[in-house]
């Protein structure tokens, strides 16, 4: 291999011969220093005036090459057929392309071209050389194959680069087609720059693109529009993104929640529970319930929420926190469930009337006898002690559960809950003949719940039930624990509920007593509901019926 410095070494090695000689004089001048008269002058001087010339002719007028075979080896000449038959293996390489391929020259006019691009162009072997793109067009029919013809032909802007171009191409009432046009250039020595142009046909990838764009600009609008507001949530509990309606929910603007955690918003009695409800996202799961958030302003909303886990290629990435305000919708429950607390009082009345009745009139009896005999008898007291303490607890009774109050969730003895319920409910119950009777598994049970509200729920079950049999009857209430929930049944042996029927209860407004409202199950499951409970009832025509509670721990 011979590496070529600034200019080439030419074949006159005899030029070689006065540069010798100038070399051995100075090499003899170096060893004897002293003058040798004015023959060493004239010597020394004509050799340096030959090398001069020969070193400016040689700049000037004759490449200069220099052998270095110590570090590149010269490469032997390739013999013809060996070259022939390299051709032939890339030919067959590039023939075997699927793609079309072409080769051009610097002016856009083709050399050669592969199967495929022959094939779609509708060209033939021995009629496209030195032709530009243009030239060609008129000799094609497909709309495809002129497409290429004139892509083949369009200006790098470095010609020295390769280029890489993307052209979408549209007709009206034609289907888009898209290529990917990639020109290389092919350098040589001798020639001018040539160029292969590779196509590759692009459309159902662009048009898989196309619709990604506008299924993400539909999601991105109904993202943007939606009037609940939308958070997305990475598994670090931080705010990734928010969507505008965040500003009349929660008063903040998009801006202002990014990068925040998310549990910062969620008012502190809610907390309760908030990291092992996360952990159950975390693995997959869809959780709705009702929870309270804070308004930037520090007030605190009602809202309804889902977390909606964010799958990509099957594992969690995320979740969707989807926040419905439902304050109006709370206030108008407020509205419903007070209503039919004030009807259960009034259809109580004669019940507890009757209840305060008897005790009064054990007391009026027992005060006539003290007037007679002028004496106070202890006997006589502490019965009469005794009956008092039951009208004071009825009345205490009637008056909490009538009462209004604000939602209030705290922990509760849920047995005591129920026990005062049916100290309430025993005179409702004698007056129709009906007999409780109760079976609970322990005496204490915490729950976090709204004491007031719960409440309610019993005596609506129980005022139903007691209703359903007015010739009398019998009512049982169980209470028992399982899987972290306290779960109350209620059974009575009326004359139950027709299957046609049973689908309707639980709508506003369906009733099958006379007097009814329809409204007593929709505020209790209501009720039940924003203590993330259910209730489910269960009747069989003349079997009775059978109401079960389910409460989180």
């Amino acid at each position: 291999m011979k590496c070529t410095l600034h200019r080439r070494f030419g074949a006159e090695y005899a030029q070689v011969i006065p540069v010798t000689l100038w070399f051995a004089i100075s090499v003899f001048a170096v060893w004897n220093p002293e003058p040798l008269g004015p023959l060493w002058r004239v010597l020394y001087l004509v050799g340096s005036l030959v090398v001069l010339y020969l070193v400016l002719h040689w700049l000037t007028a004759r490449p200069i090459r220099f052998k270095i075979s110590q570090y590149a080896p010269s490469v032997p000449r390739m013999d013809p057929s060996e070259l022939l038959c390299r051709e032939r293996r890339l030919r067959t390489l590039v023939n075997s392309i699927s793609e079309p391929v072409c080769f051009t020259d610097g002016q856009g006019r083709w050399l050669d071209a592969n199967t495929a691009m022959l094939r779609l162009t509708g060209l033939h072997m021995d009629g496209y050389q030195r032709k530009t793109g243009k030239q060609l067009m008129t000799n094609c029919q497909d709309k495809h194959g002129q497409l290429l013809l004139q892509l083949s032909g369009i200006q790098n802007e470095d010609p020295g680069k390769i280029a890489h171009v993307r052209h979408i191409h549209r007709e009206q009432g034609t289907p888009f087609v898209a290529y990917d046009v990639t020109k290389i250039p092919i350098h040589s020595n001798d020639r001018e720059v040539e160029w292969a142009v590779l196509f590759r046909d692009a459309t159902e990838e662009y048009r898989t693109i196309e619709k990604l764009r506008e299924s993400e600009q539909r999601y991105r609008s109904l993202f943007d529009h939606d009037g609940d507001m939308v958070v997305s949530v990475d598994l670090n509990g931080v705010i990734q993104s928010v969507n505008p309606s965040c500003t009349p929910i929660l008063g903040y603007q998009p801006e202002e929640l990014i990068g925040r955690y998310y549990a910062d918003l969620i008012a502190p009695e809610y907390r309760l529970g908030a990291k092992e409800r996360f952990d159950r996202i975390v693995r997959g799961e869809l959780l709705s319930l009702f929870a309270g958030l804070l308004h930037k302003s520090g007030r605190q909303i009602e809202v309804y929420e889902k977390k909606i886990p964010i799958l990509v290629d099957g594992r969690v990435t995320g979740f969707f926190w989807t926040i419905r305000d439902i304050t109006s919708q709370r206030l108008a429950e407020e509205l419903l469930i007070k209503s039919e607390r004030l009807s259960a009082i009034g259809q109580m009345a004669a019940s507890i009337a009757h209840e305060i009745r008897n005790p009064l009139t054990a007391l009026k009896g027992f005060v006539q006898l003290m007037l007679q005999s002028r004496e106070v008898r202890e006997p006589y007291l502490v019965i009469m002690q005794s009956e008092l303490e039951r009208i004071d607890l009825i009345a205490g009774e009637l008056l909490v559960f009538s009462k209004p109050s604000a939602p209030h969730m705290e922990r509760q003895n849920y047995v005591s809950i129920l026990n005062e319920v049916l100290d309430l409910m025993d005179p409702h119950a004698a007056l129709h003949n009906i007999c409780m009777s109760k079976r609970i598994v322990a005496t204490e049970i915490e729950i976090n719940c709204d004491k007031n509200r719960l409440k309610q729920v019993f005596v609506n079950v129980l005022k139903n039930s007691i209703e359903a049999m007015p010739t009398g009857g019998e009512i049982e209430i169980e209470v028992r624990v399982a899987d972290d929930k306290v779960v109350t049944t209620i059974r009575d042996n009326g004359p139950g509920i027709a299957k046609d029927t049973l689908e309707y209860v639980g709508e506003p407004f369906y009733t099958t007593k006379p007097s009814g409202t329809g409204l007593g199950i929709v505020a209790s499951r209501k009720i039940i509901e924003s203590h993330l409970g259910t209730l489910e009832i269960d009747s069989e025509e003349g079997r009775g019926t059978e109401v079960r509670i389910e409460i989180p721990l």
